[in-house]
């Protein structure tokens, strides 16, 4: 009688903001595919991984040519998004990639409704809060089997994909160069 399960949940607000405002905001052409990484710029969260991950996909060309990698969350205070910015310069990704810094309230909602992909890649995660706020705005999302989330949403509203770059890779491809997929996904 003293135990109480709480699911997670969100709190999603009563009015997203218009759609296009993120971009509008960080200059972002309606055309570019924009992948969405949201999450405290910390090792366990691989945004390392996703800057590797969008290297090889850029690198494959097609439908990549314009296309932004958003890097939104805060640096824990260790100096990691400035690794990380290294990383990008290294990788080729100089203007591909934009580090947004933390982002709040309406700022959020029109990150993930402007997105066409959020990827969650992390190493483990108990339940994965924001890729469920993504889900929420009617973004797919692709996760790795490391998230608690992943059951919940794969094949539903994203794909699940094992932590690894060439797995990473191939479910951001299938994301973003089927827009039959890319369709079913923000209906689930």
């Amino acid at each position: 009688s003293k135990i109480v399960v709480r699911r997670n949940g969100i709190e999603v607000p009563a009015q997203f903001p218009p759609a296009g405002s993120f971009r509008t905001q960080w200059k972002i052409s309606k055309d570019a595919k924009l992948i969405l990484f949201l999450g405290r710029l910390v090792s366990k969260k691989s945004p390392d991984l996703m800057l590797q991950v969008f290297s090889r996909w850029i690198g494959r060309g097609n439908q990549s040519r314009g296309s932004v990698l958003v890097m939104a969350g805060p640096d824990e205070g260790d100096g990691f998004r400035q690794r990380l910015e290294g990383i990008a310069e290294q990788l080729g990704l100089g203007g591909k990639v934009l580090f947004t810094g933390p982002l709040y309230g309406d700022a959020k909602w029109a990150a993930y409704r402007d997105a066409d992909v959020f990827v969650l890649p992390s190493q483990n995660e108990n339940f994965g809060n924001t890729a469920a706020e993504a889900v929420a705005c009617g973004t797919p999302v692709l996760v790795t089997d490391r998230c608690g989330i992943a059951p919940i949403v794969d094949q539903r509203a994203g794909l699940v994909v094992p932590h690894d770059c060439t797995a990473l890779e191939a479910g951001l491809a299938q994301i973003l160069d089927d827009p039959a997929l890319a369709a079913r996904l923000r209906d689930g």
